[in-house]
């Protein structure tokens, strides 16, 4: 029961952050604004650590933590990719 609430939870954010990844790159074709493309970037690499949790998970990996742990790293940056974005000028 957790596997299937965990997997359709992973489903739901990646479905979303590639959405929200979309609609900024279709933003930053329109307008050339860099930040819609570092909001792209950030979502994508957010949905790329969540798939990453995901398949190292289920893979039956000897040591869980370690799957999680990679998953910081690009979701890290896609938070920094984000935050970048929106700062002030």
């Amino acid at each position: 029961m957790i596997d299937a609430g965990y997997l359709l939870l992973t489903g739901i954010l990646i479905t979303i952050g590639i959405y929200v990844a979309g609609i900024a790159l279709r933003a930053y074709f329109r307008t050339s604004r860099q930040e819609m493309l570092y909001i792209s970037a950030g979502f994508g690499l957010i949905v790329f650590g969540a798939f990453v949790a995901t398949v190292g998970t289920f893979q039956g990996l000897d040591r869980p933590q370690t799957a999680l742990s990679v998953q910081f790293l690009p979701m890290t940056a896609g938070m920094l990719f984000i935050l970048y974005s929106i700062h002030p000028e």
